[in-house]
């Protein structure tokens, strides 16, 4: 792998089975016990980490393409700033048909 999105995202996705998989040996008290840090156990943790995994990354490069898409728009720039692509996922979803 030398792409470094490929690199990270499968890293993630490694550590995070690492993790799972040490957490499967854990009673259910232990999988739950509360700690004073990030969301407060072992289970909230991980079920955060899951729940973000790319979802958070997509919606992080969603509000920063938006922002993009202002800037290009603010440039005013004929050609450009009139013809800027539609980026919403129904637009994607209907060209990539």
């Amino acid at each position: 792998m030398s792409d470094t999105l490929d690199i990270s995202l499968a890293h993630n996705a490694w550590a995070t089975r690492e993790l799972l998989r040490v957490c499967e040996k854990l009673d259910d008290a232990q999988w739950h016990r509360r700690f004073d840090m990030g969301p407060g156990s072992l289970h909230d943790t991980l079920t955060h980490i899951v729940g973000a995994m790319l979802v958070h990354v997509t919606t992080h490069g969603m509000h920063h393409r938006a922002q993009c898409l202002n800037m290009l728009r603010r440039l005013e720039l004929p050609g450009i700033s009139d013809a800027l692509p539609d980026l919403d996922v129904l637009e994607w979803q209907l060209r990539a048909k």
